[in-house]
């Protein structure tokens, strides 16, 4: 999808709230799309929303088939917060995911 790609460039390239607001435009066209919601996550956490982010991730991590990319935010996010020990469990959850060859 090329407005996923749009919103991957602009977190790429530093432009969080207009990714942001690209993801939630994909949101409502298509409701529930696991990659645009890791990507407003991470929209999110990157222009200050962390609670709402961390509620999308959160749901990703269950919900989504590929959640690789959601632990590995929280974890960015909880290393950011200090929280070790929730930073450490993420980024296993990441690495455990990817090993069974899941991105």
């Amino acid at each position: 999808m090329a407005r996923q790609l749009m919103g991957d460039l602009q977190l790429a390239t530093g432009d969080a709230a207009a990714a942001r607001a690209t993801f939630e435009q994909i949101l409502r066209d298509h409701p529930h799309l696991p990659a645009a919601e890791i990507g407003l996550g991470q929209a999110l956490l990157a222009t200050g929303g962390s609670e709402r982010a961390v509620e999308i991730l959160r749901q990703a991590t269950r919900t989504n088939p590929n959640p690789v990319r959601a632990h590995y935010a929280l974890g960015r996010f909880y290393e950011g917060q200090q929280r070790w020990d929730e930073a450490v469990a993420e980024y296993r959850a990441a690495l455990v995911k990817l090993k069974e060859g899941r991105r």
